[in-house]
This record gives structure tokens, sequence and C-alpha cells, in this order.
């Protein structure tokens, strides 16, 4: 199989390392909502 290669230009990056897993799902839901994937 291909080895793995992040992409150039992501659309959102979540930087786990230096969040909690609650500071992530805030930042993922937010991405979401203002880009109209999620009314919340």
């Amino acid at each position: 199989s291909a080895p793995y290669e992040p992409p150039e230009n992501p659309e959102l990056v979540v930087d786990t390392s230096s969040q909690t897993p609650e500071e992530s799902l805030a930042v993922i839901l937010g991405y979401l909502e203002s880009n109209g994937y999620l009314s919340v």
C-alpha cells in the first residue's frame, strides 16, 4: 500500500497534541457549523 501523504491544503487542522478532546470537538463543530454542514 502507498505511504500516508498529508494533504497540502487541508480545510481543517485539529492539533490533538495540544488540545483536550473537548477543545478538539469544539474546533470540529465550529468548522462544520460555519461551513453550513451542521446547524446547531
